[in-house]
């Protein structure tokens, strides 16, 4: 089946046209494991914001860069003491048993959780459905008020990755109202992560009418054109 490239432009009062789509190879290979493609949008959202966040994201997948994590940590003023009190959430097994952990010790309640442990535990906690459709949402819709523009907007892109790669569409509809209503203030950040988050989407294995629709008909509603009949087989690479 061939992936065609198209155009995707959305209209809003202060972004009139933003190119959403490219002919560039896809950050996604649907043959490698999640933890493997969710770390591609990772490596993009580093290089393309240059923000220190996402490489330690990054390092902590990969314990063994001991200096590179020592680095990441300096660059964003966290200190040995700050690191070693979120160990033990960082390395629970998974997103529930993190979300659990967090509930216990009051950080939803108190919305304390720093944003580069929740970023770790949506990107590579989640590994079921369950998850997927349980705590990844409870966790990213519970710091969602308090968050800024672009933590918002990676919550909800890693959100709509895992939903759509086990083809929960129900749950998507949620996650792409919420995504289209976040207020940037930088046109070009918004560009990156809307591109993003439509690749995202994209992430769906199953290929129907029924996703194309689930999506583009939202998408639209906001102004999207040219995604309802081509949102199963986005082409995008943010540049």
């Amino acid at each position: 089946m061939l992936n065609l490239p198209c155009r995707c432009v959305r209209t809003l009062p202060a972004i009139p046209s933003i190119r959403v789509f490219s002919t560039s190879p896809r950050l996604q290979d649907y043959s490698r494991p999640a933890r493997v493609r969710t770390t591609k949008f990772v490596e993009a959202l580093h290089r393309k914001t240059g923000e220190p966040i996402w490489q330690l994201v990054k390092l902590l997948h990969a314990p063994g860069h001991r200096l590179g994590l020592s680095e990441a940590l300096h660059s964003l003023e966290l200190s040995a003491y700050q690191y070693n009190r979120w160990k033990p959430i960082i390395y629970d097994p998974d997103i529930s048993s993190a979300l659990t952990a967090l509930r216990r010790d009051g950080f939803i309640a108190s919305h304390s959780c720093p944003p580069w442990v929740l970023l770790y535990l949506t990107v590579y906690k989640v590994r079921t459905p369950h998850h997927a459709t349980g705590p990844l949402m409870d966790l990213a819709y519970a710091c969602m008020d308090d968050a800024p523009a672009e933590v918002k907007a990676a919550l909800l892109t890693f959100t709509a990755f895992h939903l759509a790669r086990f083809n929960l569409l129900v749950p998507i509809r949620q996650v792409v109202n919420s995504f289209l209503n976040i207020p940037f203030s930088d046109p070009h950040r918004h560009n990156l992560y809307f591109n993003l988050f439509l690749q995202a989407l994209s992430c769906n294995p199953t290929r129907s009418v029924e996703n194309c629709e689930c999506c583009g008909s939202h998408l639209e509603d906001y102004g999207v054109t040219s995604v309802a009949s081509s949102v199963a087989y986005i082409h995008i690479t943010p540049r």
